[in-house]
């Protein structure tokens, strides 16, 4: 039990405003990553009104930045989330005869739930919700809401909000906070029972279920506030509803910080993020200065980068992911795509020269067939006197917005095509698989670094009674 925190986040009005103010500058960022976001999941290169205004008829999207985006996933899944043994776990105290025998036997065991049954289910999808988000923007964050389960909770990077200028390594990192979606459901069990931290604001708590009452029965509701024993009996026979998406969500913000005067333990806030009925966002929902959280940051969340920025210091948001360098190049390629196969649909129509406008309506009765005729004062235009362009032109245009789509994805992605359609010799084809397995081998090096300390945590835990 530690000493009640003396921070100057000590009101709930002091937090909410620190949190707001990286809401707003996450917003920022967030339109950014959702631009990335669109175009990677299919969207088309041109919108509605640009449609119209240019009467662009190809307007289609060519996969070519998801591809490559897949490509980046299953490299990361498979060099992450394999099914043989991910780590060893070694003794490092006890018995100098017993050592190698219990660690093999720890390390056996603690790989069951990580990899089987529906507890590694679940952590299969962390991990690779997390890698996604790493290839995608960079960033890959998972964080533990409490200090004794073992799987984490992969964190959106629109819900995590960490201060400006905040290093890699989360040195300097005093707060940060996270944003919650709860149902009435997740609430409830994470209020009530015998082994709930203290600190919970149950007056809020009761508001908050009252306000969302209408997800109870009639027969309920009247000894919901009445009789906490038939509150816990409603919420066991109802338990799968209230998690359902059949009832609103409850917004939560957890902040996270560190004290001055006592370095390492981390204290743990919980405010309401909107106000629902009479239940405002004056309080804390959950109060917890009397309890440290943690003794270190790393017991909390756990960062994981797939390319670090490369101006020193390196810098949380000055990490870039995949889809920035690739965005530019496959926007255009995108672009250029289309209108290619527009004008290649162009050239397949046939075009008419007349002589005076009465000649128009002779198109309509003209019949083109195997000997068919042309009456005078109609004319076809020939292909030399039509538009053309130059397609070794566009072909290089292509081959070149390829081969740098190629160059800024060989750290993730395997490719040794340059585009370029230039034969290689045997001795130019290894030189660059070396090049490409050099770069994506250091990049999984990187990550197997980072890594560690993530089973390093799990361990840890599971170590704990």
């Amino acid at each position: 039990m530690a000493e009640k925190s003396k921070s100057e986040f000590g009101t709930c009005e002091k937090v909410w405003e620190i949190t707001e103010t990286m809401q707003t500058i996450e917003n920022a960022r967030a339109l950014d990553r959702s631009k990335i976001d669109v175009l990677f999941n299919g969207a088309r290169p041109y919108t509605k009104e640009e449609e119209e205004k240019h009467q662009i008829q190809i307007n289609v999207n060519w996969g070519m930045g998801m591809r490559i985006m897949q490509d980046a996933n299953r490299q990361l899944n498979g060099a992450l989330l394999h099914s043989g043994t991910l780590f060893t776990a070694t003794l490092e105290q006890g018995r100098l005869d017993k050592r190698d025998e219990w660690s093999a036997e720890f390390t056996q065991l603690i790989h069951k739930p990580l990899q089987r049954g529906r507890s590694g289910k679940k952590q299969h999808y962390v991990i690779r919700s997390r890698n996604a988000s790493i290839c995608m923007h960079g960033i890959g964050a998972l964080l533990w809401t409490n200090g004794f389960r073992w799987n984490p909770r992969f964190i959106p990077l629109e819900d995590l909000l960490i201060p400006t200028d905040t290093y890699c390594d989360l040195s300097n990192l005093r707060f940060f906070a996270v944003n919650f979606y709860l149902t009435p459901g997740e609430l409830i069990e994470m209020t009530q029972g015998k082994q709930v931290q203290k600190g919970w604001n149950m007056d809020m708590v009761n508001g908050l279920l009252e306000e969302n009452k209408s997800i109870f029965t009639e027969a309920s509701t009247s000894t919901w506030n009445s009789q906490p024993e038939a509150q816990q009996e409603i919420y066991k026979q109802n338990q799968g509803y209230y998690y359902s998406d059949a009832v609103p969500k409850i917004k939560l913000r957890y902040f996270y910080y560190q004290e001055i005067d006592n370095p390492g333990r981390w204290y743990r806030h919980v405010i309401l993020r909107e106000a629902i009925g009479k239940v405002d966002t004056k309080k804390f929902l959950y109060d917890g200065s009397d309890n440290s959280f943690s003794d270190n940051i790393d017991q909390i969340l756990n960062v994981q980068y797939g390319d670090t920025s490369l101006v020193p210091p390196l810098k949380y948001h000055s990490v870039r992911g995949l889809g920035v360098p690739l965005f530019s190049p496959v926007e255009t390629l995108n672009r250029l795509q289309c209108e290619f196969i527009q004008h290649v649909f162009e050239q397949l129509k046939m075009y008419f020269r007349i002589q005076d406008p009465a000649d128009r309506d002779r198109l309509k009765q003209v019949v083109l067939q195997q000997y068919g005729f042309i009456p005078e004062g109609l004319n076809i235009v020939p292909r030399e006197q039509r538009h053309q362009i130059d397609g070794k032109l566009v072909e290089a245009a292509m081959n070149q917005m390829r081969q740098i789509t190629q160059e800024n994805s060989s750290s993730f992605v395997q490719n040794t095509d340059s585009g370029t359609g230039k034969e290689m010799t045997a001795f130019e084809a290894k030189a660059r698989l070396n090049q490409a397995n050099t770069m994506v081998s250091g990049m999984l090096a990187q990550i197997y670094a980072q890594e560690t300390l993530d089973y390093e945590e799990l361990v840890r835990r599971f170590c704990k009674k």
